[in-house]
């Protein structure tokens, strides 16, 4: 099929598809995961080393990434490349006004069902040692291969009265859970930008987090909590602070509101056709 470039998005495990041996036009690579230490432990394979090989023969040399700490370390990779930061966008529907707020009585996880990445293993400890002595309820969304072992933890912790797995959830059904919910908690270890905490941004709601590349560029103090290390104690409190302090939970989500109208998907439309003019002009082929 005729083409004036080609837009390859980055594909774990591995990364790239080396798709330049296919096309003589210019190749931009979309960089939205970058968890090689995740993988390398869990496949005992160099895949970051085999990547960095690929980047330099195959002479990639565009990248769009979501965070200045993702641009930062493809640099590094391919001094070389020109790389833009253009994040992930929001639907003009998920801006939810003040009047469409609510606030029942759960907290809300939603993503992907892996226990460390997403540090589950945390929430769920935060839960039996903290949060379930003042019976909170949490709702998690989300489906994943730790599943089983997800609900095995709550069943032995003695937390089903309090935690309940909804499974995954899309369109309407989402974005009631988000509506609802006092705030919303997501404990992960790694991160690349952090859609979830936008589109609870976007729904008003208050996000609590770990200080963590790449998700602290998009949550701010003035907008979220992030809380330092890793620790289902600090995790715990923080969450009944903020469980008890409905003014606080409103601020920092009418706030949170504001940024996330920066992210709307006709902004992001038009970053990337600026860049694409930008890599054909650079490439000749404009």
């Amino acid at each position: 099929m005729p083409h004036d470039l080609v837009v390859e998005e980055f594909m774990p495990p591995v990364g790239f598809c080396g798709l330049p041996w296919i096309t003589q036009k210019p190749v931009i690579s979309l960089v939205q995961w970058f968890f090689f230490d995740y993988w390398e432990t869990r496949y005992h394979l160099p895949f970051q080393h085999w990547m960095r090989c690929i980047a330099r023969k195959n002479r990639y040399r565009y990248f769009i990434v979501q965070t200045s700490n993702m641009r930062d370390r493809i640099q590094r990779m391919v001094p070389e490349a020109l790389v833009r930061i253009i994040s992930c966008g929001i639907a003009p529907e998920a801006l939810r006004s003040r009047q469409d707020i609510s606030y029942e009585n759960y907290v809300l996880f939603l993503g992907r069902l892996d226990m460390w990445q997403k540090g589950l293993d945390t929430l769920i400890e935060a839960w039996e040692g903290l949060c379930g002595h003042e019976n909170i309820r949490l709702i998690i969304a989300g489906e994943g291969n730790d599943r089983a072992k997800l609900e095995q933890n709550i069943k032995r912790r003695g937390l089903r009265h309090l935690i309940s797995l909804q499974g995954r959830v899309e369109g309407r059904e989402k974005q009631d859970l988000l509506d609802k919910c006092r705030f919303v908690v997501m404990p992960s270890r790694e991160e690349t930008f952090g859609l979830v905490a936008l589109e609870a941004m976007a729904a008003q709601k208050a996000v609590i987090a770990f200080d963590i590349e790449n998700l602290a560029e998009l949550l701010r103090p003035e907008w979220s909590i992030l809380l330092p290390g890793h620790s289902p104690q600090y995790l715990g409190e923080a969450i009944i602070r903020l469980w008890r302090d409905k003014q606080q939970c409103t601020g920092l989500g009418i706030r949170g509101r504001q940024q996330a109208e920066n992210y709307s998907w006709d902004c992001i439309a038009v970053q990337q056709e600026q860049f694409y003019r930008e890599v054909l002009q650079h490439d000749g082929n404009l």
